[in-house]
């Protein structure tokens, strides 16, 4: 084994600053909250009684899914803060911070104009809005803006290229189409979620 040079202990991106690992931490902890809250639903048996409970089977499965994106999500938001180990590893995580960026920022663009659109009497009850969904959209704004926050620095510190920023952009309508169309579906063709 050879002599190791300088240039391969030389880390791949500056190290993240003090301000960055604090939002790293906080939206870990975000998708944390959420994940516990969403096994709460299955824990206390949540969705098998009331206006749901003919698709609890469904609404399960959908649990479970979404606190495996959440546990991604604290993945991703716990690397955003690390220094990479690789030019691979700076990749793949940067384009997921993308991803993650852009698929709260689409849900949330989207939320807010079901607001507007209930207000102005479009469609919906506004009377159906209250403070705690009001809240819910609020909560996920910070997480977007925690998230975007992320992958302008990670950007920044990594060099990522434009290629992979676009990438990760373009995994958001697949993200949410898996959770709001795709899985759905399935669960449709399986049975377990009524029409």
């Amino acid at each position: 084994m050879g002599p190791v040079s300088i240039a391969a202990l030389k880390p791949l991106a500056p190290p993240a600053t003090p301000f960055i690992k604090v939002i790293g931490i906080l939206i870990a902890l975000w998708c944390a909250a959420f994940a516990v809250i969403n096994i709460w639903f299955e824990s206390s048996d949540y969705f098998a009684q009331g206006p749901h409970a003919a698709d609890a089977a469904a609404l399960s499965v959908v649990n479970w899914y979404v606190v495996a994106v959440k546990v991604l999500g604290i993945a991703v938001a716990l690397l955003a803060i690390r220094q990479p180990r690789s030019a691979r590893t700076a990749t793949l995580v940067g384009m997921t911070l993308w991803a993650a960026f852009a698929t709260i920022g689409i849900y949330v663009v989207g939320s807010l104009v079901q607001i507007i659109t209930m207000l102005v009497g479009i469609m919906g009850d506004p009377s159906k809005l209250t403070l705690g969904s009001v809240g819910y959209v609020l909560a996920f704004s910070a997480a977007g803006t925690g998230f975007g926050i992320l992958a302008v620095s990670y950007k920044r510190r990594t060099s990522l290229r434009t290629f992979a920023v676009v990438l990760g952009i373009l995994g958001a309508p697949l993200m949410l189409g898996s959770i709001l169309v795709f899985l759905p579906a399935l669960l449709r063709m399986a049975g377990l979620l009524s029409s």
